[in-house]
């Protein structure tokens, strides 16, 4: 179901996010990580220092620095068992994201005010400039947002070996932009909510943070601000797919290593233009974020992959059948022998299985098995 349009006047406030030219593109990102590591370097070098560190969740916090968490739902001193209880949320975080992350996930695994944020409130996302591995994205911001735009960096983790595999420019472009990743934002919520759990669950492609979120999220909930949640979307459609697919052609066309590749940026009236038509057409249902459980295109996808491996299956087992057929009637001493010891092996397998089941499916399929094997004797 279609929402309502953004009026005119929302659409120009948008818009405003993306004027300044081309070298706002780079100059605005630039200056924002400036802004946030100086003031980072100097949280943690303070003496009355706040941060709850490594060292402090391992064990080694100094009580008499009485900071303040607000596990338990209300902001009290923190105590050993909050350190404990910190421990484990760290080890949830690094089992859970042990074999990295990929868009859908970091949808499907996000708060639902996240997502309903993003929704509601930012309708861009236009990658911006891409330089190896890595694609550059400019969002608005929310109205009420001290900035008119947010800066979000998406690092491909595969994109290199995919890129020189010999397989067809689009397939690789997709299994890039399906494929595993890391991200940056530049706005607070990302930094005191989300970086610590990048950090921690190497999907991080900014500033590491080892400070844990001892008052803003001490449960690790979540995993992605509202900028990065639009943007995470906006991997599988059309403008975000051709810059992959130019970034996979470069990677393919060149032999030098990733970080020396070179930089490429689009001009401010293509930045534009392209926010111009995300604006116009942000009320249209398949321009919604939403986890991609909800989201009819990728169930769609999904059926139909899962109807092809289904196809592909049963043709593998067609063929198996008809190959054990063959070696039943005609085969040689060898085949047979082969073939006896591999379906012997197979009822071994399906009466341990029936034996913590007892599913009656699995008597069917031993007693044809066993009618195969008394063929070969």
């Amino acid at each position: 179901m279609a929402l309502k349009p953004l009026t005119q006047a929302e659409q120009d406030a948008i818009l405003k996010a993306f004027g300044g030219g081309k070298s706002n593109f780079k100059q605005g990102a630039s200056q924002r990580k400036a802004f946030d590591e100086n003031r980072r370097d100097k949280a943690g070098e303070d003496p009355l220092s706040i941060i709850l560190s490594v060292d402090d969740v391992k064990g080694q916090y100094d009580t008499s620095r009485t900071l303040m968490t607000t596990i338990g739902g209300k902001q009290r001193e923190i105590t050993g068992s909050d350190l404990e209880a910190f421990r484990r949320n760290i080890d949830t975080v690094r089992k859970a994201f042990k074999q990295g992350i990929t868009a859908n996930q970091v949808l499907d695994l996000s708060l639902k005010m996240d997502l309903d944020n993003a929704k509601a409130q930012i309708h861009t996302a236009i990658p911006v400039r891409y330089k190896g591995d890595v694609l550059h994205f400019m969002t608005n911001a929310s109205k009420e947002s001290e900035v008119r735009q947010h800066y979000v960096t998406v690092r491909f983790l595969d994109l290199g070996a995919i890129a020189t595999t010999p397989i067809p420019l689009l397939t690789a472009t997709k299994t890039v932009a399906q494929g595993y990743l890391a991200f940056d934002c530049d706005c607070g919520r990302h930094t005191f909510w989300y970086r610590f759990i990048s950090t921690i669950g190497g999907f991080n492609a900014g500033r590491a943070e080892t400070g844990f979120p001892k008052i803003r999220n001490p449960h690790l909930s979540g995993v992605a601000c509202k900028h990065v949640l639009r943007v995470m979307f906006s991997l599988n459609q059309a403008l975000a797919i051709s810059k992959i697919k130019e970034m996979v052609k470069i990677v393919r066309a060149s032999a030098k290593p990733l970080e020396e590749l070179p930089e490429n940026q689009l001009s401010a009236k293509e930045v534009k233009d392209a926010a111009k038509r995300q604006v116009e057409k942000a009320h249209h249902d398949r321009n919604q974020v939403r986890r991609s459980v909800d989201d009819p295109v990728k169930q769609r996808k999904a059926k139909k992959e899962a109807e092809r491996f289904a196809k592909a299956a049963q043709t593998d087992a067609q063929k198996q059948r008809a190959e054990r057929k063959r070696i039943i009637a005609n085969g040689s001493p060898m085949e047979k022998l082969n073939l006896r010891r591999d379906l012997e092996n197979r009822v071994k397998t399906l009466q341990r299985e029936y034996g913590q089941t007892s599913n009656e499916n699995l008597l069917d399929a031993m007693e044809n098995l066993q009618n195969d094997i008394n063929g070969l004797i």
